[in-house]
C-alpha cells in the first residue's frame, strides 16, 4: 500500500479500523479483517492526493464503503 500511491495507506488504515473494531464488538470473525481491507483496497482507484481534503474524502469513503461491506 505504502508504494502503491498516497491514497492506498488511507484506504488501507481506515478499513482495517472499521474492521477491527467490529472484530472486537464480536460482529465478524478475525479472518474477515483481511478480507474487508482488501475489497475495500480494491474499490478504490489509488491515486496520488496534493490536498489534505482529498486524504479526508479518501478516509471517509473508504470507512463507509469497508462498514457497508461488513453490513451486507
Amino acid at each position: 500500500a505504502l508504494r502503491s500511491g498516497v491514497t492506498a495507506p488511507t484506504i488501507l488504515n481506515a478499513s482495517n479500523e472499521v474492521a477491527v473494531i467490529e472484530f472486537l464488538g464480536n460482529n465478524i470473525m478475525f479472518t474477515a479483517i483481511s478480507d474487508i481491507v482488501s475489497k475495500t483496497l480494491g474499490n478504490f482507484q489509488i491515486a496520488q492526493a496534493s490536498e489534505l481534503i482529498e486524504v479526508i474524502t479518501t478516509d471517509a469513503q473508504a470507512r463507509e464503503y469497508a462498514s457497508n461491506l461488513i453490513g451486507s
